[in-house]
């Protein structure tokens, strides 16, 4: 499972991957780990003694008599067995908080490298469709002398040329205050590539899927559990059953029988319990019957963030046949004098290149949402960082 998970995280990340900045992005996700609070598992066994007391008692009428007695009260066996199984849910479930919070903050994480490559790329883009939009006006300044000059055109031209400006201006801004958020220094070539691997996303999303969501629905089953065993460990309470042991001795001097010893059990008599178990097993039923909802709502969310995903798929794979033709068409036209033209073919890719710029980084975070979903970012080797020629990070 564990090549899957990092198979699964490399194409999420699959860009993100020059050298300059590895460390950085490797240690923020690494640390996430210092933000939970680490796990600690106590011995799962229950002892058969619930108390032990000792008593001393000296008779003030009588200076020779003493007594002493140890009381001890036992648990039954359905008392040992429900604690018992008590501690090993309650470990069960601590194991499972802790991933879980674990998973939600490498989730957290991984957005924010997402949205921090998604604003990179972004201004990349721009860049390159001021410097279109820049052929494109001395196109038209050149045409000033002819009777083909368009004053409106121009004036056009260099409004979409300031209104480039400013769109890069505020995404160095955000890519600044992303940055700072992730304390990454150097950004030099942070960013998602345009050829995604769709099919080995798709091929890894159905080898999660059984797994992980059965992994979801015992959770849910453990609360039912718990509340089970707390219910029969009340039972044990409140039953016939022994209370406790006593055994007393006493001491008399100058007595003929200087010494003697008597033992006393006392017996538990289950009255007046019947509310009490009967509102447990009330909320018991309760709690059933919102677990059962509560995995059918699994299910519900399952199929919402693989359609989201099925979605972005499809419009990655339209917006990249179309930049495809695009492409060609450009090669085609490098060689012919049809200036304007070809500018308006690159006006094009640009503006598809921003719009797949958008798709890919959204189609990557519904990924990561459903990776989170199934608990897979929280998966050791910690967690999931891949770069190229690199070799997965241990936890520190």
């Amino acid at each position: 499972m564990d090549r899957i998970n990092a198979f699964g995280i490399i194409l999420v990340i699959y860009s993100l991957s020059a050298s300059v900045c590895a460390d950085g992005i490797s240690d923020y996700l690494l640390t996430a780990e210092q933000d939970i609070s680490p796990i600690t598992l106590s011995a799962g066994k229950s002892g058969w003694v619930e108390s032990v007391q000792f008593r001393a008692s000296i008779d003030d009428s009588d200076e020779t008599k003493q007594s002493y007695a140890l009381r001890l009260k036992p648990k039954s066996l359905e008392h040992v067995n429900s604690e018992t199984t008590l501690l090993e849910l309650s470990r069960k479930q601590t194991i499972y908080e802790y991933e879980s919070n674990l998973n939600s903050e490498l989730e957290k994480r991984y957005l924010q490298l997402i949205r921090l490559s998604e604003a990179i790329h972004r201004v990349k883009i721009l860049e390159q469709q001021k410097l279109t939009i820049t052929s494109e006006i001395i196109i038209h300044r050149s045409a000033v002398k002819s009777g083909e000059f368009d004053p409106q055109k121009l004036q056009r031209s260099e409004l979409q040329a300031e209104s480039i400006d400013l769109e890069i201006l505020r995404g160095q801004q955000l890519i600044q205050q992303l940055s700072s958020d992730i304390s990454i220094e150097d950004l030099a070539d942070l960013s998602i590539d345009v050829d995604l691997p769709i099919d080995d996303i798709k091929n890894n999303i159905k080898r999660l899927n059984h797994s992980s969501v059965a992994q979801r629905s015992e959770n849910i089953s453990l609360k039912t559990l718990i509340a089970k065993a707390n219910l029969n460990r009340e039972k044990s309470l409140h039953r016939l059953r022994i209370d406790f042991l006593q055994l007393e001795s006493t001491d008399r001097e100058g007595n003929k029988d200087p010494q003697s010893y008597e033992l006393s059990i006392g017996v538990n008599l289950p009255f007046g319990n019947r509310y009490k178990y009967s509102k447990s097993l009330i909320d018991l039923q309760r709690l059933k019957r919102k677990n059962t909802l509560a995995k059918s709502k699994i299910k519900q969310t399952e199929k919402q963030l693989k359609s989201y995903l099925a979605i972005k798929i499809a419009e990655h794979t339209s917006i990249q046949k179309l930049l495809d033709k695009l492409s060609v068409r450009l090669e085609n036209l490098q060689y012919m004098n049809q200036k304007i033209l070809l500018v308006e073919l690159k006006k094009e890719q640009d503006k598809y290149s921003l719009e797949l710029n958008k798709v890919n980084h959204s189609l990557y975070r519904n990924y990561i949402e459903l990776l989170s979903f199934y608990g897979q970012l929280g998966k050791r080797p910690i967690r999931n960082w891949l770069q190229h020629n690199t070799p997965i990070l241990a936890s520190k």
